[in-house]
């Protein structure tokens, strides 16, 4: 009998969902749940033989318990199968909320499963922010209003995400220094709503009017180690998604107009431990985060 390929569709899918598309792709016609049987059994097998932890799972886990982020895990896998997963790779009990397919009544690309698991945090579904491997998965936080950051493994990093993401990582060794780039985990724990993956905005309109936070996207970017140096301006939060063509940008509290094609230098707030401590490039536009209007072109 020769291999044939996964169709990308069934990836991150429910078992019983992802069978019927491979079932419909290669004209399968035994009857379903034969099928999902088979394959539940080798999966939960294969789980219990020699499963490892996607590269710097751990080291994530380790990041967000010190800084007091909450964690969830949403996964098309049945609650034994989740079992047997977390139970091999030693991250039973790492999670804040475990949510499975059998909770649910819609799997991915359904937002059902990152609902549920905000709804257990206790956190808005917009102050959360996702690492999927697969395409059904970035629907479905696509779908639940939530940032997404395509972590593609072996089986996915040929496909292209077919939803708007935040970033592109290549692989979870590198979030815990993207999420430090955003500031995500310097707020104070009471703050876990926010700290789930956005940063933490003042209580009232006045006070965030008060700061007139700016937005500013840069082009011809550098980055640099180093301490600020005269001339810098502040550097609240920066965000790099690594598009292409690269979209890359600081928020500061400055009141220096910047103007649009003007160079300017920024040093960040706080060290972050992520190689460098300022930026610098030429001003592409600016959005006033204050008003919450659209971009305005300075």
């Amino acid at each position: 009998m020769s291999w044939r390929p996964t169709p990308s569709t069934a990836l991150g899918r429910r078992l019983p969902e992802a069978i019927a598309v491979i079932a419909e792709a290669y004209a399968l016609h035994d009857p379903l749940n034969e099928h999902v049987a088979a394959v539940d059994a080798l999966r939960l097998e294969a789980l219990r033989g020699g499963i490892v932890a996607m590269p710097g799972a751990v080291d994530l886990l380790d990041w967000a318990a010190r800084r007091r982020v909450p964690m969830a895990i949403a996964t098309s896998s049945f609650r034994h199968q989740a079992d047997a997963a977390l139970a091999a790779v030693g991250m039973v009990g790492l999670f804040h909320v475990e949510v499975t397919r059998d909770e649910v009544a819609h799997g991915k690309p359904a937002p059902d499963l990152f609902l549920l698991a905000a709804r257990r945090l206790g956190v808005n579904p917009a102050s959360c922010l996702v690492f999927e491997d697969a395409p059904a998965g970035l629907e479905a936080a696509l779908r639940a209003g939530m940032r997404r950051v395509w972590v593609p493994n072996a089986h996915t990093r040929h496909l292209s995400p077919a939803v708007a993401i935040d970033a592109i990582l290549n692989s979870l060794s590198e979030a815990a220094a993207w999420l430090e780039i955003q500031a995500v985990g310097h707020m104070q724990a009471s703050s876990a709503a926010e700290a789930a993956g956005t940063m933490s905005h003042d209580s009232t309109d006045a006070t965030r009017n008060a700061r007139m936070t700016t937005r500013v996207y840069l082009q011809a970017v550098q980055l640099a180690p180093g301490p600020p140096v005269e001339g810098d301006l502040p550097a609240e939060r920066v965000f790099i998604h690594a598009s292409d063509p690269a979209e890359i940008w600081v928020e500061t509290e400055s009141a220096t107009p910047l103007a649009r094609g003007r160079s300017v230098s920024f040093a960040l707030a706080r060290t972050m431990g992520i190689g460098f401590e300022r930026i610098s490039g030429t001003v592409e536009r600016t959005l006033d985060k204050s008003a919450r209007r659209a971009p305005s072109e300075s």
